[in-house]
């Protein structure tokens, strides 16, 4: 899944609607109108999704497995480098450390090699005009899938915003997204969002 709360989150904090208010105390001012300001965020949402898939990062994700009464029983750290990914594709992520362990370079390079003989592949089939209208196809379908995110996001989630804190010296909104109870998700992404709340 595509981490559109984090994303919202992100966006939450840089929306043009937040930014207004720079000038004012983090604290001091008045929440902007909810329906104003999701209607900035649903369309930053889309933005910042297209412009992250255009950058190269490194990603760190800890997985952390719980028991029935929700204390951790083990948990594992994986550190990635994420390149931007072919069109219609998800991103590639290349495995460098495991639990503070490098990876061994033999490995990493034979992951290397593998996703290079992907991509040749996949320019030689973009030589003709068919593979071409596919890939065409492949990105608006995409691009229809992650709207479809987007607003799984404003259908399953309770949003309020809660009050204005200071975050590294730059103001933001706190809000809160709490699951609703009898919602049906019309994505994956959202059967997935519907068994998180999330603080952004």
């Amino acid at each position: 899944m595509r981490p559109l709360v984090a994303v919202l989150a992100l966006v939450l904090a840089a929306s043009p609607l937040a930014q207004d208010r720079r000038a004012d105390s983090a604290q001091g001012a008045p929440l902007p109108d909810f329906n104003a300001f999701a209607a900035q965020v649903r369309k930053n949402l889309a933005t910042d999704e297209e412009r992250q898939s255009s950058y190269t990062y490194t990603e760190r994700r800890t997985e952390q497995k719980v028991d029935s009464s929700g204390r951790p029983t083990s948990e594992s750290v994986k550190v990635y480098e994420v390149y931007p990914s072919l069109p219609g594709e998800r991103r590639y992520r290349r495995l460098i450390e495991e639990d503070g362990r490098r990876i061994a370079p033999d490995q990493i390079a034979r992951k290397d090699r593998d996703r290079q003989e992907h991509v040749d592949k996949y320019v030689k089939a973009l030589e003709s005009a068919a593979q071409r209208q596919k890939a065409a196809r492949e990105r608006e379908k995409e691009q229809r899938r992650m709207s479809a995110a987007i607003e799984d996001i404003f259908r399953i989630y309770d949003i309020r915003m809660i009050r204005r804190e200071g975050v590294d010296g730059h103001p933001t909104i706190l809000a809160t997204l709490d699951p609703k109870e009898s919602v049906k998700p019309q994505t994956d992404d959202g059967k997935i969002m519907r068994n998180f709340k999330a603080r952004a």
